[in-house]
């Protein structure tokens, strides 16, 4: 019905966009997410990509904070993306849509994968961020990974990016928790050069045993900063 009338079709896509949008920002995401979904086969009859590409997107977003498990509606949402629209995305969309690919598969616990994907949405911001809030969650999620694998100086700087894009966009109460998050892997790199530095005490090389306690103390006052 819509295609038949005299509505110009690409203003109506655009309006009903804009509706989904406040949808989901009131609360409404049940009805966000059917108008979704009704946008996307006329986006791509009317060969709007980027449009299909940004409610798929939103989609996304919607069943990250709503729906438990929501991996796999993650990735169908994505794989229905052709190669070449992903060639032709925005760089908007591109922050997002590699965002989302890392969160689906973090949830699905493939650490490997998601690593790839969230590099890659930083990869695409590099020079200059479209999407902060996402941005910001990639350097998280990776920063979470190094903790987690015991990469305590990767983890830590990525908790900074992290928390520094954070503050750009104004969330200083995010901002906040993130620096505070990148205090943890300094105490436990700093608990691990102690325990070398004993070691080599124990083996008498005072010299190495004094860098790495120096290194150690030096790692406790930045955990202390952070707070």
């Amino acid at each position: 019905d819509v295609c038949s009338s005299d509505l110009d079709l690409d203003e109506f896509l655009d309006a009903a966009f804009l509706t989904s949008s406040y949808y989901e920002k009131v609360n409404t995401f049940h009805f966000a997410m059917e108008l979704y979904k009704k946008i996307i086969p006329l986006a791509i009859a009317n060969e709007r990509y980027n449009l299909e590409i940004a409610c798929r997107i939103r989609l996304c977003a919607i069943y990250r904070d709503n729906f438990p498990d929501s991996s796999e509606l993650i990735l169908n949402q994505l794989e229905e993306v052709k190669q070449q629209d992903i060639i032709e995305m925005t760089k908007q969309n591109l922050e997002a849509y590699y965002l989302f690919k890392g969160h689906a598969f973090y949830d699905q616990f493939n650490q490997e994968r998601a690593k790839v994907y969230y590099e890659m949405a930083i990869q695409v911001a590099a020079g200059g961020i479209s999407t902060p809030l996402y941005i910001s969650q990639a350097y998280a999620q990776l920063a979470a990974m190094n903790y987690q694998n015991y990469y305590y100086n990767e983890a830590s700087r990525q908790y900074l990016n992290a928390s520094a894009i954070a503050f750009s966009m104004g969330d200083i109460i995010l901002s906040d928790q993130l620096l505070q998050s990148a205090s943890m892997p300094d105490i436990y790199g700093a608990l691990s050069l102690s325990m070398t530095a004993l070691t080599n005490r124990m083996d008498e090389n005072h010299l190495e045993a004094e860098y790495k306690s120096w290194e150690a103390l030096k790692l406790l006052v930045k955990a202390y900063v952070h707070n």
